[in-house]
């Protein structure tokens, strides 16, 4: 019975936890603004099982130095090398959002 209760808050937790980081997204993409930044550095740091990379990366945005870890799916990575420009939306300097090519 215990590992049964500890089953369901677990799945609440996850279900909480996905909710809040889909609403975080939806609401940079709502607010944000699109602006284009250089990718002055980035670094794998690992990967996980599911196939992600978890990469740390340096954006230069309209002169303001962009840093943050995240995973991406690895068929992205060509579009995240040194010297490139991504379109990203902008909130601040702890809210953005990569936007990916889909056509590459």
């Amino acid at each position: 019975m215990m590992g049964f209760i500890a089953l369901v808050v677990a799945l609440i937790a996850i279900y909480f936890f996905c909710s809040i980081s889909v609403k975080r997204h939806e609401k940079i993409i709502r607010d944000g603004r699109p602006i284009m930044a250089i990718i002055k550095s980035i670094r794998a740091a690992a990967s996980d099982g599911s196939g992600y990379m978890n990469v740390e990366y340096v954006l230069n945005a309209e002169g303001r130095v962009l840093k943050r870890k995240e995973s991406i799916n690895p068929l992205y990575a060509p579009q995240l090398q040194p010297g490139m420009t991504i379109k990203i939306m902008y909130v601040d300097d702890k809210q953005f959002v990569l936007m990916f090519n889909e056509q590459a």
